[in-house]
C-alpha cells in the first residue's frame, strides 16, 4: 500500500511539472497553427503487393477434388489419420482435398479437408 501511495505521489508530482514546463513555452507556434489554409493538396500512395493475384488460379481446383461432406454433429478433424485430435467441428459444410484413405479398422475412410488449420483430416464413419 505504501509503494502504492509513493508512486501515485510520484506520478502526480512529474505531471504537475510537466505541465508547468508546457505553460512556459512559446505560444508563437500555436498561433500559426490556427491561421487558415489555403489550396489543396493530393497524395497519391501505391499499395505494395505481397503476393501475384490472384493467389488461387481458376484452374488449379477442380471440382472431382473439393466434394462437399456435410458435418450434422459435433465433429473432431485429426493433424493425421488416426492422429491427435486438432480441434471440433461444428455442424457445417467442409470440402475434401481430394485424398482419402481407407481406415485400418474397416469402420470408414479419412478424408483430408480445408480447416482455417491448414489441411486436416476427417474420419468418416462406414454406413450401417
Amino acid at each position: 500500500m505504501k509503494k502504492m501511495i509513493a508512486f501515485a505521489a510520484a506520478f502526480g508530482l512529474m505531471a504537475s511539472m510537466g505541465t508547468a514546463a508546457f505553460a512556459d513555452a512559446d505560444n508563437s507556434a500555436a498561433e500559426q497553427a490556427a491561421s487558415p489554409v489555403t489550396g489543396t493538396s493530393t497524395t497519391v500512395v501505391q499499395p505494395t503487393k505481397l503476393f501475384d493475384e490472384p493467389l488461387i488460379q481458376p484452374g488449379d481446383l477442380s471440382k472431382e477434388n473439393n466434394e462437399p461432406i456435410v458435418i450434422s454433429k459435433i465433429t473432431p478433424f485429426f493433424a493425421d489419420p488416426n492422429g491427435r485430435i486438432l480441434n471440433f467441428l461444428s455442424p457445417q459444410v467442409v470440402y475434401s482435398t481430394g485424398k482419402h484413405v481407407t481406415d485400418v479398422n474397416g469402420d470408414g475412410q479419412w478424408v483430408e479437408i480445408y480447416t482455417w488449420l491448414g489441411t486436416a483430416w476427417l474420419h468418416i464413419p462406414e454406413a450401417v
